[in-house]
């Protein structure tokens, strides 16, 4: 089992996986750390047609 492991690490498998899922954890945070830069905030109202539909 030790083989397999290092295998992975001897032809970078793993450090592949590891670059995708940080790169795709980076950009899950980018829209929330946009609208907390930006200071927006949800304010409840009538919504419109549209998110009606989305809904």
């Amino acid at each position: 089992m030790p083989e397999n492991r290092t295998s992975l690490l001897a032809n970078g498998t793993l450090f592949a996986i590891v670059k995708r899922t940080t790169l795709g954890a980076l950009i899950l945070l980018l829209m929330p750390l946009a609208v907390w830069a930006s200071g927006w905030q949800w304010q409840p109202g009538d919504a419109g047609p549209f998110l009606r539909g989305l809904y």
